[in-house]
């Protein structure tokens, strides 16, 4: 997150509202000089309620094991309390793991702290603090932007000062009191009458650990989008959260491919396209007599044509002997390498017998592929590509139907990515791959709920072809709003809560998506009639 050109590219909210319901101020992106560029983000307290301070979050409530760092401004003389937070809870009054600096006597000694923070104060427990001049290089001498990161894995947080580790760390908390939450940096100042403010830069936001994407309650944790559009330019149906019974709840994920071009495909990509060695497992729904592929890919490449690693299954005969195959997969079928295929009667528990949820996973580790099925290695794994084609890429979620007419589906669950050891954690922005923060940016229809109309801004900061497509939640196009060569700017389309033919929707939640470029960015709206 650099705040470039005053464009945020995380969602950030306030942590608190005031005494009145106005609001703090979340974070906002200013014209001022930064570490990197002329562009800064400032987080604003409320003037006086709470003791003068405020916190902008952003992420997801689910995020567990991550690491946090940012360029933080710190002033020697101020009443500020300046700082980073993870883990941050706002369900029962606001709460997280703060590493704050102050260096202004007037609060006592210059020092950093790492706290368990509560708006309720005799909650507030100490869990480090190191005089400022045991910091690593010393106690700082003037006003400056310093590296504040924290390392959040289980219940043991590290914690580091200009790319240092701080004496004492790392720390654990004897309570172990949040295990997963936002992130988000904070503010405060005791003096009465006077806005706190910190001024932050070059946010980045690493996965520590393994991540699960659960569908729960129709959330998706990872910002999905589509690897292809169709011939027309309306785009696939990018990964739709669905309230369907699944393995372990009732929501469940689904793609949906196109009806007719590139022999009747899709594909659902997520994470980042620097992505290296790491694990993707999900469970698959898998119908034996269906004529789908169903499966995961990792290492996907969009560039010059979808390109990427599957772990495919097909256990209709129409397609020949029941199997699983893994292969290099390009859009240009002759392209195609299979690297293994295994015949049903072959793995692990033999040749599923009913339709049913299966565990399927890929390993991938330099040019060397793992593969699992409910959990045990197939036969013949693992696996290396003797063109060793891709090193790093997205991962995600393929479906194929060769038969006209019929749109092909893959149903999912329990997606968990793990970066394997020795290797770079899995990093990418929590709302926007880094490619779409700089190509696009889709903005929260007005007003939400809505009856009969509602406006979707969104601004492009590149000239390309624009479509916005609004959908059902079983991923079906109700309309298409937006098909055009756009220039840069701030545009608006207004939907009137009908169809393609001009007929009324009924009432419900509609997922709206923006695609330029083969990128993706979708958000939900409720129609209330």
């Amino acid at each position: 997150e650099q705040f470039t050109d005053g464009t945020p590219a995380l969602n950030w909210f306030s942590a608190w509202t005031d005494d009145q319901g106005q609001g703090y101020t979340p974070m906002v992106a200013t014209n001022e000089t930064g570490p990197t560029d002329d562009w800064i983000g400032v987080v604003t307290g409320d003037l006086d309620s709470l003791g003068s301070l405020g916190a902008a979050l952003a992420g997801d409530p689910e995020l567990g094991d991550y690491s946090m760092e940012a360029q933080v401004y710190v002033e020697l003389e101020t009443g500020y309390y300046n700082g980073i937070m993870v883990r941050s809870d706002t369900t029962g009054g606001v709460k997280g793991y703060q590493l704050i600096a102050n260096f202004n006597s007037t609060f006592g000694a210059a020092r950093l702290r790492f706290r368990y923070f509560s708006e309720y104060r005799e909650q507030i427990r100490t869990l480090l603090e190191v005089q400022a001049t045991d910091l690593p290089g010393g106690a700082p001498t003037e006003d400056g932007w310093h590296l504040m990161k924290i390392k959040a894995v289980g219940n043991t947080f590290r914690l580091y000062w200009d790319g240092e580790e701080i004496p004492g760390s790392p720390v654990e908390d004897p309570e172990a009191a949040l295990s997963s939450g936002y992130f988000g940096v904070y503010t405060w100042d005791a003096m009465s009458g006077v806005a706190p403010t910190t001024k932050v830069d070059d946010i980045v936001v690493r996965h520590e650990g393994a991540i699960t994407e659960t569908f729960t309650d129709g959330n998706m944790l990872f910002n999905w989008f589509s690897a292809w559009s169709d011939d027309e330019g309306n785009g696939y149906t990018p990964m739709v959260a669905t309230n369907e019974t699944g393995p372990t709840d009732d929501w469940i994920g689904v793609v949906t491919g196109d009806l007719d071009s590139l022999g009747s495909l899709g594909a659902a990509l997520a994470g980042d396209p620097e992505m290296g060695d790491y694990s993707m497992e999900a469970q698959v729904y898998i119908e034996l007599g269906g004529g789908y592929y169903n499966g995961i890919m990792v290492r996907a490449d969009t560039t010059g044509g979808v390109k990427g690693y599957q772990f495919v299954a097909n256990f209709n005969s129409t397609f020949g002997a029941a199997r699983l195959r893994f292969r290099y997969f390009s859009e240009y079928r002759e392209q195609i390498r299979t690297l293994l295929e295994v015949q049903a009667a072959d793995l692990p528990g033999g040749a599923p017998t009913e339709d049913g949820w299966y565990a399927m996973k890929i390993k991938a580790v330099g040019n060397t592929f793992s593969l699992y099925w409910n959990g045990e290695e197939i036969p013949g794994s693992p696996v290396q590509d003797p063109e060793s084609a891709l090193s790093k890429g997205y991962f995600g979620v393929y479906t194929w139907d060769a038969m006209s007419g019929v749109a092909p589906t893959t149903k999912v669950d329990n997606i968990i990515i793990t970066p394997e050891s020795g290797t770079t954690a899995v990093e990418w922005q929590h709302t926007n791959t880094p490619s779409i923060a700089s190509n696009f940016r889709l903005l929260r229809n007005f007003p939400n709920p809505f009856n009969p109309t509602t406006q979707i801004p969104y601004e492009l900061s590149q000239a390309g072809h624009v479509t916005i497509t609004v959908y059902d939640m079983l991923g079906r196009t109700v309309n298409n709003l937006v098909s055009a060569w756009q220039q840069p700017g701030r545009y608006t389309v207004t939907w009137n809560a009908t169809d393609m033919f001009g007929l009324p929707v009924p009432s419900g939640v509609y997922m709206y998506t923006l695609r330029m470029h083969g990128l993706s960015q979708s958000y939900k709206m409720l129609l209330m009639k």
